[in-house]
């Protein structure tokens, strides 16, 4: 073999190595950016995922805070005329004891 053909050879055998590396290289950062990518959109969706449920919550309080109140309201409005306590239970949802702390102005 010539001079000329063993460089040849060995610039040929050089070329692949690097290839390879550079190939090895690529799929390494490309993996990176992807799992990168992925970590963020897991997070931004985590996060957007608990705002929603944090604030459905809180609807649901507000709701159900002014639902009470207006039966608590219903209650007093019936106390006034002379509706027995026990009926007021039964058709507000509110206990008993509830209602007849209404009527002794505890709550």
């Amino acid at each position: 073999m010539t001079i000329e053909q063993e460089i040849k050879l060995q610039a040929r055998y050089l070329a692949q190595d690097m290839a390879k590396d550079m190939a090895k290289d690529m799929a390494k950062d490309i993996a990176k950016d992807m799992a990168k990518d992925m970590a963020n959109d897991m997070a931004n969706d985590m996060a957007k995922n608990m705002a929603q449920g944090i604030a459905k919550n809180m609807a649901n309080d507000i709701v159900q805070s002014k639902v009470d109140e207006s039966k608590l309201e219903t209650a007093k409005n019936l106390l006034k005329i002379n509706i027995s306590p026990e009926q007021i239970a039964m058709a507000t949802g509110l206990s008993l004891e509830q209602v007849k702390n209404l009527k002794t102005g505890e709550i």
